[in-house]
């Protein structure tokens, strides 16, 4: 499908290669689900809501980002983050097939 595309062989390999890791570490994050670090029994909603709690709470001087992005970092869910990662991937794609044509 990529070389009918007018994507390069060799970035056709690569980008299969790139798609079946993505695709295949995404697939293993959702088989394992959600491991609550401290063993008690809590809904993924908590767990969630702990895990912004921590990121907010984290110094602001040494973790800017992670401190002020505790929200974005722990919103949407695994549907949506899947479907931005392969928008993200497909895109660079594309970049690079125009590259390659210019």
């Amino acid at each position: 499908i990529l070389r009918s595309g007018g994507i390069s062989d060799r970035v056709a390999a690569l980008a299969g290669d790139m798609m079946y890791l993505y695709i295949g570490a995404f697939s293993y994050e959702e088989c394992i689900g959600l491991a609550i670090p401290t063993g008690d029994d809590a809904s993924a909603r908590d767990f969630i809501g702990e895990l912004r709690d921590y990121f907010a709470s984290l110094p602001a001087d040494r973790f800017p980002n992670i401190s002020q992005l505790a929200g974005e970092l722990t919103t949407g869910g695994p549907d949506e983050r899947f479907e931005f990662g392969l928008d993200v991937l497909l895109d660079g794609l594309v970049a690079q097939s125009q590259r390659e044509t210019a």
